[in-house]
């Protein structure tokens, strides 16, 4: 997540799924922003033109209003936690990821820098979220991908890596990842791999849900459960991709 998304279309994405599938009293819902600093080498952050859609007003007018609030306003997640596009009780936490800027050489004193500030901030996150049953980690690009697979490398603030999954799993019934699709394989293809890569590294997990979310800049969502939320999780995915919010949502596969 970067500041300058705050609002778009993957907000919404992100946000009515978290507030269909759980709506029930028996969830709370903590968010990890895993807030990378703001980028300027793209145009990323501009499709925000749906708030103007009858199909989202009829999806979700509430957040579709508190989501144009954002978008006319100063656009960062304090403005989203501010309009309450999630229940009152939700936990966000939203310290930066930031320790390229902070430790930017690639000497060995930097990289462990990094990695002891990665550790502090993973605790810190945990700690934050030890209350909620539902999680859900919102990585800039992603889970972790081969060319960055260790947590101290300066890019690593973008992705969300298993060992993390697993420690916020630990605490909750639920656990959501985002993750962004690439061009280089198909996105069925993507899925299919790392959802059963979560389903092989993250101990405790019954079920691994994955939907996709197609509009603008393709993103899956990966949805793991423990077996007492299983059916539940089921039924409520199928409900909500059949209901007025199930377009642009394709791509179901469980494991």
């Amino acid at each position: 997540m970067q500041n300058r998304y705050a609002g778009d279309i993957g907000d919404f994405s992100k946000f009515v799924l978290l507030r269909k599938l759980f709506a029930s009293g028996k969830y709370r819902i903590g968010l990890v922003w895993y807030l990378y600093p703001d980028e300027s080498h793209n145009g990323d952050g501009r499709h925000t033109a749906y708030v103007e859609k009858q199909a989202y007003d009829q999806c979700d007018r509430e957040l579709l209003t508190r989501l144009a609030r954002v978008i006319r306003g100063e656009r960062n997640i304090n403005a989203l936690e501010q309009a309450g596009v999630l229940p009152g009780d939700s936990i966000y936490f939203s310290q930066a990821l930031d320790f390229h800027q902070r430790f930017p050489r690639q000497t060995g004193q930097h990289k462990r820098l990094r990695l002891t500030s990665r550790m502090q901030w993973l605790q810190q996150a945990c700690t934050a979220v030890k209350d909620c049953n539902v999680v859900m980690l919102d990585p800039d690009n992603g889970l972790e991908i081969a060319s960055c697979s260790k947590i101290n490398l300066s890019r690593s603030g973008k992705f969300a890596y298993y060992s993390e999954v697993q420690q916020f799993f630990n605490g909750a019934d639920v656990c959501i990842v985002y993750n962004h699709l690439h061009r280089c394989a198909s996105h069925m293809s993507q899925i299919e791999h790392r959802a059963n890569v979560l389903k092989a590294r993250v101990q405790g997990v019954d079920r691994v849900f994955a939907i996709r979310y197609a509009p603008y800049s393709p993103r899956a969502y990966f949805i793991l459960g423990r077996k007492s939320e299983t059916a539940r999780l089921r039924r409520n995915i199928g409900d909500f991709m059949k209901g007025p919010c199930g377009f642009g949502w394709d791509c179901y596969y469980a494991v």
